[in-house]
C-alpha cells in the first residue's frame, strides 16, 4: 500500500496555492489560454477583492504582495513567466487541484 503522508513538498505547494492571492492568480489562469501580464493579475485581483469588475478602474490590491505571490508560483513552478506574460508552469495542475473550490 502505498504511504499517504503528503511529502514536504506537497504541503508547501498546498500552502502556497491556498494563499488568497494565489488562488485567484490559479483561478485566472484556468480561464485563459494566452498569456496575462502582470496588470491583468492585479486588475483582476482586485476586481475579485471589489465583487464587481468595474473594480479594475480603482487601483490594483497591494501590489508587491501580488508580485512577491507571483515570485512565489514561478520558483515553484506553478506559472511560468515569460516575455509575452505569465503562463501554467508543469506544477499548475498539481497546484491547482491541492484546493477545493469553494
Amino acid at each position: 500500500m502505498p504511504d499517504a503522508t503528503p511529502s514536504v513538498y506537497e504541503l508547501e505547494l498546498f500552502r502556497l496555492a491556498a494563499q488568497q492571492n494565489a488562488w485567484r492568480i490559479l483561478t485566472l489562469l484556468t480561464t485563459l489560454e494566452e498569456p496575462v501580464s502582470h496588470e491583468q493579475v492585479a486588475q483582476f485581483v482586485t476586481a475579485f477583492d471589489h465583487g464587481t469588475p468595474a473594480a479594475v478602474e480603482t487601483d490594483a490590491t497591494c501590489t508587491e504582495t501580488i508580485l512577491a505571490t507571483i515570485a512565489e508560483l514561478d520558483e515553484a513552478d506553478v506559472i511560468d513567466e515569460t516575455a509575452s506574460g505569465l503562463m501554467r508552469g508543469p506544477r499548475f495542475t498539481d497546484a491547482f487541484q491541492m484546493v477545493p473550490l469553494s
